[in-house]
């Protein structure tokens, strides 16, 4: 008996932890809602690296915004999706990268786009708190409901067919009911074992 609770309650602590961290390992391009100043997004047969690059040799804005569930997703609540990270791959062409976080108010309106990562071409996992961010732009942490990352290449150089490949993108989520209920069950466990062996 106490060895079932005791099991129940690992699995429960166990599936609770697990539940904050969402990867896209970028063998798709399902989470990208758009991309604008026709930039070629591909991800290159499933391979795990999805690549961005300029299709133009005009002085043009080029990149894509990257969110959960693509254009269909929505914005991501920045009161859920609290912290993220972008895992960069190498340059095309010798190209490089730059992001920002785009937010939105309560209503879905556009508020601004403070930069995150200026152009460069470091291929160390870059990490970032939403709350920093906003905080440190100037903005007020109650006026943002929403945020979706923006990536751009090359800019402002125009070379083209060159851009940047990128493996990973994560987002770190604060737990949501069902979650919080499978922890309190995991504690509730441990309570019950203690108590049983008084």
């Amino acid at each position: 008996m106490k060895k079932a609770i005791f099991l129940i309650a690992g699995f429960a602590m166990a599936g609770s932890l697990q539940a904050n961290v969402i990867v896209d390992h970028l063998d798709n391009t399902d989470n990208i809602s758009h991309s604008f100043g026709g930039a070629l997004v591909s991800d290159n047969g499933g391979s795990g690296i999805v690549t961005i690059q300029k299709t133009s040799t005009e002085f043009e804005d080029t990149g894509m915004d990257w969110q959960l569930g693509g254009a269909a997703g929505g914005s991501m609540d920045v009161n859920v999706y609290t912290s993220t990270s972008i895992t960069p791959y190498g340059p095309v062409n010798n190209g490089s990268y730059h992001v920002s976080i785009v937010l939105f108010d309560s209503l879905g309106d556009y508020i601004a786009e403070p930069e995150w990562i200026s152009h460069t071409q470091d291929t160390a996992k870059q990490t970032l708190t939403l709350t920093d961010l906003i905080d440190s732009a100037g903005y007020s942490e109650s006026g943002v409901a929403s945020w979706t990352m923006r990536i751009r290449v090359n800019e402002p150089t125009n070379v083209m067919d060159s851009g940047f490949g990128f493996t990973a993108i994560e987002v770190n989520s604060v737990p949501e009911p069902a979650t919080m209920v499978s922890m309190l069950l995991g504690m509730g466990g441990i309570v019950l074992i203690r108590r049983l062996r008084l």
